[in-house]
């Protein structure tokens, strides 16, 4: 039994196998961190008697290809590092997954697109002036024109976040007058936008300016 569900904003996916009468459950999960590789997850229910291997292609007619680089934990394999080039984000990751030297194998295909989560905007910086205000800038790790930012910003530490509309380039937002006498606190999140194959996830906030 195989299907592919979306949860909490993550495309999982899911299957159940059951290799020799094991009693592992798994499931796959694949991201492409930064568009630097592929990275796909797979884990267990109970504790495993296989160590999995992991085969993939970009086309049904390809033949597949072993992973070239295992992620491993406690001596088992646990996800496998796939390398990545530009527009990969728009294929199909057809995927094979086996038990040790068993012939069986559960195979499935992993849409791509929408799974890019870029690292969080860096170099934020406020720049504040009488006759404007307050400014906040930043930088991000893609192409600008393929990206989409939000900032949150609070008024005291004790103070409940506010988060802006979508922004995109050029990456400024002219921050709210806010009380002098409480910290400000102002963070920038980043994902891939719809021009270049919107992603499904944004990036982690950036670290936290205060002011």
């Amino acid at each position: 039994m195989e299907r592919i569900v979306a949860l909490a904003g993550l495309l999982f996916a899911v299957g159940c196998w059951n290799p020799g009468g094991a009693a592992d459950e798994i499931s796959v999960a694949c991201l492409i961190p930064n568009e630097e590789h592929i990275s796909c997850t797979w884990s267990k229910k109970g504790t495993p008697r296989f160590n999995y291997t992991f085969h993939s292609r970009l086309r049904r007619l390809q033949n597949y290809t072993e992973c070239p680089l295992y992620l491993q934990k406690g001596g088992y394999n646990v996800g496998c590092q796939l390398p990545y080039t530009s527009n990969l984000k728009f294929y199909t990751l057809y995927a094979r997954l086996a038990a040790g030297n068993s012939s069986a194998a559960w195979e499935m295909g992993i849409e791509l697109n929408g799974l890019v989560v870029l690292s969080p905007p860096h170099n934020v910086t406020l720049k504040v002036s009488s006759s404007s205000g307050p400014w906040l800038y930043w930088n991000v790790s893609s192409k600008v024109h393929c990206v989409e930012s939000q900032v949150r910003y609070r008024n005291g530490d004790d103070a409940k976040w506010q988060v802006s509309k979508t922004i995109r380039a050029p990456f400024e937002y002219k921050a709210p007058l806010l009380s002098t006498e409480l910290r400000a606190a102002f963070q920038v999140r980043a994902r891939i936008s719809m021009f270049c194959g919107k992603s499904k996830h944004w990036s982690k906030w950036s670290p936290t300016l205060s002011w």
